[in-house]
């Protein structure tokens, strides 16, 4: 099958940095202010260049998934911010751009296909929920890539906890995973009840995978897979989901 699309197209947009300060100045909008800007498609357009992903199964299954090569930015390839945001404004931007999060099995998938590993470099001292937090975190993943134009990279992983599926999420928690230690190893666990579904800070992001895959040979629904007793196990660890 053909690499899938995002169902919204980037657009020219100002520099992520400059942006971020417009959503600042609406702190107590911002949720609203960030999902406004990726809606109408005021992301880094390299987000859009889908990476391939081999799967396979205990079953003995094969397919490949697509995903974004980095988390969700707003701004330009040249100057983009890498936005943490409630689970509720993820689950909505994944539904807009015909795409789903990903699940533990997919996040471990793709830090193992990763062309440039980040570790998470956590910050010191800050106030996680800031918005200005975001920035500052960001700018440290950035001396990573060195001059290197970011559409160039390739995967890109580890350098924030996912947000993510799991099959023991209520609808009042957020569950996160992930994000990459310098000794190669995921910073956190698989957790979904630690933090309400209002509570985001700087080490989040929100990574989209597209909604069609390939499963032995045929073009699929990732969200339908996600649900079949047996295909689940492609792109789950924990078996087959219940519709979400």
């Amino acid at each position: 099958m053909d690499t899938p699309k995002l169902a919204i197209a980037p657009v020219p947009s100002e520099a992520g940095s400059v942006l971020l300060k417009v959503v600042a100045q609406k702190i107590a909008t911002r949720e609203a202010r960030i999902e406004e800007l990726y809606m109408r498609g005021a992301y880094a357009p390299y987000l859009a260049n889908l990476c391939a992903i081999p799967v396979t199964s205990k079953y003995g299954d094969t397919g490949t998934i697509w995903v974004t090569p980095d988390y969700l930015s707003i701004g330009t390839n040249e100057d983009f911010v890498r936005t943490p945001m409630f689970p509720g404004t993820a689950y909505r931007l994944a539904k807009a751009f015909y795409a789903m999060l990903p699940t533990r099995k997919i996040c471990d998938l793709i830090l193992a296909n990763a062309d440039k590993r980040v570790p998470l470099s956590p910050l010191d001292k800050v106030k996680m929920v800031e918005t200005e937090t975001y920035q500052r975190h960001n700018d440290v993943l950035q001396k990573y890539f060195g001059q290197m134009p970011v559409q160039d990279v390739g995967l890109i992983a580890g350098a924030k906890k996912d947000i993510v599926l799991c099959r023991g999420l209520d609808d009042h928690h957020v569950a996160i995973y992930g994000g990459s230690r310098s000794d190669t190893q995921v910073w956190q666990s698989l957790n979904c009840t630690s933090h309400s579904n209002t509570y985001v800070d700087y080490s989040h992001g929100v990574r989209l995978v597209a909604d069609r895959m390939e499963v032995n040979g045929e073009d699929l629904s990732t969200r339908g897979v996600l649900l079949h007793p047996t295909l689940s196990y492609l792109i789950s660890d924990e078996g087959p989901f219940t519709a979400r």
